[in-house]
């Protein structure tokens, strides 16, 4: 017999079509030598769409400091402003909507970029208590929220991954898929 994993919201998701991030326009050595410092600048990391993220660092001189993204191909805007403490450490939580780089910025000086990559975020629901010969419906959105995607419903069946239906999300992300449960 087969079964759906989690309730079926076990689904095999469209992949997030997001790019890695532009370059910050400094050099390295002459961001370095400015004094502004990111925690880990010059790495990749992936963190899931909506995620919480803690970007910190160091500025020598102490003051404002202002934590800047700049999405893949445009250029560096402003999104969170912070002082940092009497020893210079500065710290910033964002949630990861898109795709680039960030950096800090005190002054003139700026620090080395540090590069995310947004991946998508998949929820959904099925339909519960449904009898044999019955359809099973399932319903959810994709984000960030983009249409055309292709979404897969997948059910596990002898050690094995099937998938029994596709759907295309639509405005917002959102997807329907059906499963005829035998």
């Amino acid at each position: 017999m087969a079964t759906l994993a989690a309730g079926l919201t076990a689904f095999a998701a469209a992949y997030a079509a997001s790019s890695a991030a532009s370059t910050a326009s400094a050099t390295p050595t002459d961001q370095a030598a400015a004094g502004v410092t990111i925690s880990g600048a010059g790495v990749v990391h992936k963190v899931r769409y909506g995620q919480c993220m803690t970007l910190s660092g160091s500025v020598a001189g102490g003051g404002e400091v202002r934590l800047e993204h700049a999405p893949a191909g445009r250029g560096w805007r402003a999104v969170a402003t912070t002082r940092s403490n009497a020893g210079g450490s500065y710290t910033f939580s964002v949630r990861a909507s898109e795709s680039g780089a960030y950096r800090a910025v005190a002054g003139a000086r700026a620090s080395t970029s540090h590069h995310v990559r947004v991946v998508a975020k998949l929820s959904g629901r099925a339909s519960r208590h449904v009898k044999v010969g019955r359809r099973v419906g399932v319903y959810g959105a994709l984000r960030p929220g983009q249409g055309g995607r292709t979404v897969r419903l997948q059910l596990r069946y002898r050690r094995r991954w099937k998938t029994v239906d596709r759907a295309r999300t639509g405005g917002g992300g959102r997807f329907r898929a059906a499963w005829w449960r035998r």
